[in-house]
């Protein structure tokens, strides 16, 4: 899964893949013209990058943070998008995002499944 957002100064890129049975994740920001060339290219080499690798076996839940409701002809629905989610290992809760790049939240969720059913 990949996706992009922007402030007014910078660009901040996600990336989520798994690798086998590990799970990688990588953050790294910059500022706009670091990333898409505008300016001196060597900018993006101070882009702030942080990432790390756990195994798929060490997620211990997906957490619904926030859900969204309506109701329609007095039935209640329940609308819960990829920025409720939150992956929770043992050390760290990781906010999912939707995708920008190839796949779906709904493609990374199984392909997840698949990999932790494998290694168990």
């Amino acid at each position: 899964m990949i996706a992009r957002s922007s402030t007014a100064n910078e660009t901040t890129w996600k990336v989520f893949w798994l690798a086998g049975s590990d799970l990688v994740f990588v953050e790294a920001t910059a500022a706009h013209h670091a990333w898409n060339g505008s300016d001196n290219s060597d900018d993006v080499l101070d882009a702030a990058v942080a990432g790390w690798v756990r195994p798929v076996l060490d997620i211990r839940a997906f957490e619904i943070v926030s859900q969204k409701t309506s109701h329609e002809d007095r039935r209640r629905r329940m609308s819960v998008g990829a920025s409720d989610w939150v992956l929770k290992f043992p050390d760290v809760r990781v906010p999912l995002f939707s995708s920008t790049g190839l796949g779906s939240l709904d493609d990374f969720v199984l392909s997840l499944r698949q990999a932790w059913i494998r290694e168990d």
